[in-house]
């Protein structure tokens, strides 16, 4: 201990103080270690697995192409299957390049 108090003698540190705080530094260490790794899985994916399985409301729809609003950005949409009408629900199945590819929504999709 004496080259941890440099030249302070006769000074000790008692273990009833110093073993609590290493014990509540420790507990906090791990909860915060957990608390982060939780946060980096919950993370939202980026790219087409997040936006596949999401409903958009299609909008200036002409021929089966259209646009929706999605994520803070105007996408491109092309329906696959029957033609939608404007202003209806669809479901996006896939991503090419920058215009998502959709369908009607069935019935257990709600997000």
């Amino acid at each position: 201990m004496g080259a941890f108090f440099g030249s302070a003698e006769g000074v000790q540190v008692d273990p009833l103080i110093v073993l609590p705080i290493a014990v509540v530094v420790a507990v906090l260490a791990v909860l915060l270690g957990r608390y982060a790794l939780r946060a980096q899985r919950g993370r939202a994916h980026s790219g087409a697995e997040g936006l596949v399985g999401r409903l958009v409301e299609l909008r200036d729809v002409r021929d089966g192409r259209g646009r929706a609003f999605l994520e803070g950005t105007w996408w491109s949409t092309r329906a696959v299957g029957p033609p939608l009408p404007e202003g209806a629900i669809a479901r996006v199945v896939d991503l090419d390049g920058l215009t998502l590819v959709v369908e009607p929504p069935t019935e257990g999709d709600d997000s």
